[in-house]
């Protein structure tokens, strides 16, 4: 019931930075882990971390019940010996306040954030600190990689499966991406750091997204890590949950740029000029008509439907691409305004571009050494990191900042979520 669950405990930095003074402690990493009503998920993730190479003491593990209808304790508890393992119930609250009040309640200089749906390897956590130890500041967001069942899965869930690991390519061939490209299902970051950017921000939908513009603000280096890998195993069946998170996808990106309008490749109108031309008239569509355009959206989505019943998978993955667009760019539309508001955002950003483009030194646009801030980023589909050819094969020049494991040093190419909230650029929310 909603009167046994205790409070969400909310302090500020330099209260939980002081609560850890003193207390003299051996652990390098905590893992921290938001979970809703994921027994079994929950369980299966805590089997694989009790299996971790770094020993018992080094290894911290919060557990954060965001609500739950049932007690978390109950499935922490038969790995108590195993791990040092603590829960952190709370009133339900969202996962960006479950993860905020878990780094509160950690003791590691290194915290590690996890989905709960998500299963890693034996050298997952070590995997993560190595990268640290070459140097300080570093964000590492390791690979997702999709679940052997994903065929099982609606095709929504494989369209997904397919964008992490088309990006996951991508970003293993430049080693770059940038902050607003950040997911939390597989991050890790030093706990100061955390903290001292301000942790997360719950008024968004996409907190991870917007926190890793302050960490690329304060001078954060990205890393992506295909090493520390870990294997998504998602629940969600839901079309209609799936439909009406792309519609928050694209109403928290055009809040992002407002609170972060220096970020224009974070832009939602990026989607739109980067998009294939076939396209593009649908997502017009569902920016001048976004009371209809879910109808259209469904339509499209019988179509990808029908197109992989006859094996025609490659066009039921872009109609599917098309049917998020919808949705998301109805999101941009409410949150944006009326139409001839739509209009003067759309030329405002196209404005902005040709204003960088002119101020750029022709020397600027030449290969150079990527900036500490040049990161990777493998994300939800609502996140497809933008970029003209050009740029991307500008940017292939650069030195790459990608942690691959020994045996895959030769390879480019490879496989690659809590969530009511937002389907995590990435899982991160409650299904």
């Amino acid at each position: 019931m909603k009167s046994e669950r205790s409070p969400a405990v909310h302090a500020s930095p330099k209260d939980a930075s002081a609560s850890h003074m003193g207390q003299p402690s051996r652990v390098r990493a905590s893992v921290v882990i938001p979970t809703y009503n994921r027994k079994a998920p929950l369980a299966r993730l805590l089997e694989s971390l009790a299996r971790q190479t770094l020993r018992r003491e080094e290894l911290e593990v919060v557990v954060v019940d965001d609500g739950s209808d049932e007690d978390a304790t109950a499935v922490v508890a038969p790995f108590a010996d195993a791990l040092q393992v603590s829960v952190l119930r709370q009133e339900n609250a969202g996962v960006a306040v479950a993860r905020q009040n878990g780094v509160l309640r950690a003791v590691g200089p290194v915290i590690v954030f996890l989905d709960d749906d998500m299963r890693v390897r034996e050298d997952f956590v070590a995997r993560h600190l190595a990268v640290h130890e070459e140097g300080p500041g570093r964000v590492v967001m390791g690979e997702l990689t999709p679940d052997p069942g994903i065929h099982e899965m609606p095709l929504f869930e494989r369209f997904y499966a397919h964008i992490l690991s088309r990006k996951a390519r991508e970003i293993s061939v430049t080693g770059t991406f940038e902050g607003h490209d950040v997911y939390t299902g597989n991050l890790s970051l030093p706990r100061e750091l955390f903290l001292r950017v301000g942790g997360f921000d719950p008024a968004f939908w996409l907190e991870d997204a917007e926190l890793g513009v302050r960490l690329e603000q304060a001078g954060a280096r990205f890393v992506f890590s295909r090493a520390a890998a870990a294997v998504h195993g998602s629940d969600h069946t839901s079309l209609e949950r799936w439909l009406a998170r792309n519609v928050k996808d694209g109403r928290d990106w055009v809040r992002l740029m407002r609170r972060h309008p220096a970020a224009l490749r974070a832009s939602p109108w990026r989607h739109l000029t980067a998009a294939n031309p076939l396209a593009r008239p649908f997502f017009a569509a569902a920016l001048a008509f976004p009371d209809g355009a879910p109808v259209l959206a469904r339509l499209v989505y019988r179509g990808a439907q029908g197109a992989e019943a006859v094996g025609l998978d490659r066009v039921a993955v872009a109609a599917t691409t098309v049917v998020y667009g919808v949705q998301y760019f109805v999101g941009v539309r409410r949150e944006t305004g009326t139409l001839r508001d739509v209009l003067r955002a759309y030329l405002a950003y196209r404005g902005a571009l040709r204003a960088v483009a002119a101020r750029e030194p022709r020397e600027a646009r030449e290969p150079r050494e990527a900036p500490p801030s040049a990161v990777a980023r493998c994300a939800h589909p609502g996140r497809v990191a933008g970029g003209s050819a050009p740029r991307r094969a500008r940017e292939a020049q650069l030195p790459h900042h990608v942690e691959r494991n020994p045996e895959e040093r030769h390879q480019v190419g490879a496989p690659r979520g809590h969530d009511d909230q937002r389907q995590e650029h990435v899982k991160r929310h409650h299904a």
